[in-house]
């Protein structure tokens, strides 16, 4: 997706520079909860499986696919920079959660 946006229009990413980091934190979002998801279900087997499944479909599947669709819409009408940084937060707090989330679940539930 980003090599079309790169060919249809050369100046796509240097003409707003908050776009790279963008793209860059939902991917870092996506391999985040993910690999909390394996650690859960792999290192942590006093976990409800309820909770297990919760944050499977809400932290990773809506999660990512949320991101998603907002970088997606911001990328292909926006070019305002603040727009773009405000975006960027959003996904670096929700990275924040997963983190913190992780963090909780591994006190909680260690063995």
């Amino acid at each position: 997706m980003a090599l079309g946006f790169w060919h249809t229009i050369p100046a796509f990413y240097s003409s707003a520079p908050w776009r790279v980091p963008m793209w860059l934190s939902w991917g870092v979002y996506m391999s985040l909860a993910s690999w909390v998801d394996f650690y859960v279900e792999l290192f942590l087997p006093l976990t409800p499986l309820a909770l297990e499944k919760a944050f499977f479909y809400g932290g990773v599947l809506f999660g990512s696919v949320a991101l998603g669709v907002m970088e997606l819409a911001v990328l292909a009408t926006c070019a305002d920079a603040r727009v773009l940084a405000g975006c960027t937060c959003v996904v670096a707090a929700c990275i924040t959660g997963v983190v913190v989330f992780w963090a909780r679940i591994a006190c909680v539930y260690r063995d």
